[in-house]
């Protein structure tokens, strides 16, 4: 018999049945991964990466403490399979021959090592207190997630922005308050009349539906002219609409890049915006100003406010649709949420008066609305397109 066949029958390893043992737990750790869509995997890799260099558990908020575990469970449980798919390479495809079997089981007993390194580091990642988390930090938001954005701040925002290649979807985001990630299936805008008033159309694709009872996976958005509000939005609107043709419709999409989604570019473009205009103002400000404006018009309605924000269910306005919210300064504009999916909207009907726990709670399927309601006085006709 060959040397070094004789060397490897010493080699004290891992026996079979214990390395048998190990490939089952990792299968069934491993049927925990799934493929997801390359934005999603992108955000994961970032997400991998923050983590590989050191991130603060502790100080995180309920939010971002979700999203860190699930790319961190991903990763390495893709790492895991491609360990274990390395180590029964070598089983299945390893020196023939009985008298290199010991061999063999040993350079698979080595590769198997890797992989219960990896469900180790899988069970101390999983252990770590996710869930442990400081009262304070429950529903700590960053500022600008927590003001709706003013005209006069939208003034120098838009200053700044002149000659940004994401001028178009921040415009259509500030009547829309569409999310970033949304501009990444594209909103196709149509111009409707709708008891003589323009009416501009935004139909949405949600990032964040779930098919089921999280968010609408189609919602339209009606944004008829704004004959009240200051003199700056009504241009805004006006440029808005003279992009779609007569007859027809518009989209407004952004692409993604190698290392960024189409959510990522939004984000980081009206971020340097707002560094550059020197105000507190982002993108999710103009989604917090687009709530305060359907809880405002429709009289605090709280499905209005749903469904122009994508929502199933009332509770996510928690930190939604405060006109109080950045000093007031939010110019009234008439806008509704079209239920066109004829989603079933949950919670309770109206987010004023007693408290949360005494709030009736109804199940309640909000009409199908083909155009915003008439209000009691006549509104003014708004200009000719």
């Amino acid at each position: 018999m060959p040397r070094f066949a004789k060397q490897a029958t010493r080699n004290p390893g891992m026996v079979t049945p214990a390395l048998d043992d190990l490939v089952r737990v990792a299968k069934a750790e491993v049927g925990h991964w799934a493929e997801v869509e390359q934005g999603t995997r992108l955000v994961y890799e970032q997400n991998a990466r923050k983590l590989s260099t050191g991130w603060d558990l502790a100080a995180a908020a309920k939010g971002s403490r979700y999203v860190m575990r699930a790319a961190g469970l991903w990763t390495m449980r893709r790492d895991l399979k491609r360990a274990l798919r390395t180590a029964e390479k070598v089983r299945k495809k390893g020196m023939t021959g009985e008298e290199l079997q010991p061999v063999r089981e040993a350079m698979f007993a080595r590769e198997m090592q890797a992989v219960a390194k990896q469900l180790e580091a899988i069970a101390a990642f999983t252990a770590l207190p996710w869930n442990q988390q400081a009262e304070k930090l429950v529903k700590k938001q960053k500022p600008h997630k927590q003001k709706a954005a003013t005209d006069a701040a939208l003034e120098k925002f838009y200053a700044a922005a002149a000659k940004s290649s994401f001028l178009v979807p921040i415009m259509v985001a500030e009547f829309s308050g569409v999310r970033g990630a949304e501009f990444g299936a594209g909103v196709r805008l149509e111009l409707t009349k709708v008891k003589g008033v323009p009416t501009l159309n935004f139909f949405i694709q949600s990032a964040k539906s779930d098919g089921l009872k999280k968010g609408i996976e189609l919602r339209c958005v009606a944004s008829s002219f704004p004959s009240e509000a200051a003199p700056e939005v009504q241009r805004r609107w006006l440029n808005l609409a003279k992009l779609v043709p007569a007859g027809k419709s518009y989209v407004v999409s952004i692409d993604p890049t190698a290392k960024q989604t189409p959510g990522q570019r939004f984000t980081q473009a009206c971020k340097f915006i707002g560094k550059k205009a020197n105000v507190d103002t982002r993108g999710y400000g103009l989604r917090h100003r687009l709530s305060a404006q359907v809880k405002e018009s429709s009289g605090g309605d709280a499905v209005a406010v749903a469904l122009a924000l994508g929502h199933q269910t009332t509770e996510t306005q928690r930190h939604y649709a405060r006109t109080s919210r950045g000093g007031g300064g939010v110019s009234p504009v008439q806008v509704v949420g079209v239920n066109v999916a004829g989603h079933v909207i949950r919670g309770a009907t109206c987010r004023t008066g007693p408290n949360h726990a005494q709030k009736e709670r109804v199940q309640l399927r909000a009409a199908v609305a083909s155009a915003p309601p008439a209000s009691v006085a006549p509104r003014p006709r708004g200009p000719r397109l």
